[in-house]
């Protein structure tokens, strides 16, 4: 008799055992590594959204004029393309290379009359907004060259191209902030009269700057990226 209760105690822990790890089994196959997406859910952060569209460093044939040296140019360029398979990110790619059509072409060309090009890009992903900063300089070789600065904004989960404005916005900047940076780089002319310095006056102040402004503003006014960090630049002179 006792040693029937003691098989039975036996049988009964080895069915309890074996559910429990039945049990565990079909947690871990069919649940715990087979969680769903919430829809609701930040996109990764380790997604490449933004690759290389031209990556070109050469030194081409020079048939300019200006170029010290005329037997060669010297091009490093580098474009982003937004890599997201959608109806407006393939837009904006497309205005990309129509900002950047001189440096796109020469990327592919054995020889240039252009005896310097520098192009640059960085990003950065915050909240679902990508901050493209997109930066050449480029001299046919006769002076000190010219500068583009341009910035694009991308909303992600609404594949949409956002405005200067609304990139401000999105980054937490205010068109207060934008007067008061291009306030801190702007260049006042000066004149003497009867001993005396005076500002000249402009048709235009800083405080008098807008999005709209800036959109037009060719040599620099948006958003820079530096160590992750998004900064507000502008350049007065291309205004």
């Amino acid at each position: 008799m006792k040693k029937n209760k003691i098989l039975v105690t036996f049988l009964i822990i080895f069915v309890i055992i074996s559910l429990l790890l039945g049990s565990y089994i079909i947690y871990k196959e069919y649940f715990k590594d087979n969680k769903c997406d919430d829809p609701k859910s930040e996109i990764k952060k380790n997604t490449n959204y933004v690759v290389d569209l031209v990556n070109v460093k050469k030194e081409p044939k020079y048939v300019g004029t200006c170029n010290l040296d005329p037997r060669k140019g010297n091009i490093d360029i580098k474009l982003p393309k937004i890599n997201i398979d959608t109806a407006n990110a393939k837009k904006l790619n497309n205005l990309i290379q129509t900002d950047y059509k001189k440096e796109y072409e020469i990327s592919s060309k054995d020889e240039t009359d252009i005896a310097f090009i520098d192009s640059s890009y960085k990003y950065v992903v915050r909240n679902n907004i990508i901050f493209l900063y997109v930066e050449s300089t480029l001299n046919i070789g006769c002076g000190t060259g010219s500068t583009l600065h341009k910035n694009y904004y991308f909303d992600i989960k609404n594949d949409k191209i956002l405005t200067t404005e609304e990139g401000f916005k999105k980054a937490g900047y205010s068109l207060d902030d934008l007067r008061t940076e291009a306030y801190k780089s702007w260049n006042y002319q000066y004149t003497c009269e009867n001993g005396e310095v005076k500002t000249v006056e402009e048709s235009i102040s800083p405080w008098d700057i807008t999005f709209d402004m800036c959109d037009k503003n060719a040599c620099g006014c948006g958003l820079k990226i530096i160590n992750e960090n998004l900064l507000i630049y502008y350049v007065k002179e291309c205004a």
